[in-house]
């Protein structure tokens, strides 16, 4: 079981960290929890968690602060 629990952090991680990138290389467009769900075929309410779960910091705080 724990096994299990490891493996889906994991890929929620390795998820985030590709969100994070692409805010980081796309700081120019559209960047609402909207857009970014579409983008990667997730609920914006459940990006923002995982994101600020793994990072620390809201997803609209880290775009705001990025810009």
């Amino acid at each position: 079981m724990a096994r299990l629990v490891n493996k889906h952090k994991n890929a929620n991680d390795n998820i985030t960290y590709k969100i994070k990138e692409y805010i980081d290389n796309n700081l120019k467009l559209d960047l609402s929890l909207v857009a970014l769900g579409d983008v990667f075929k997730l609920n914006p309410a459940y990006l923002s968690t995982l994101f600020k779960a793994t990072h620390g910091i809201g997803v609209v705080d880290y775009i705001n602060k990025s810009r």
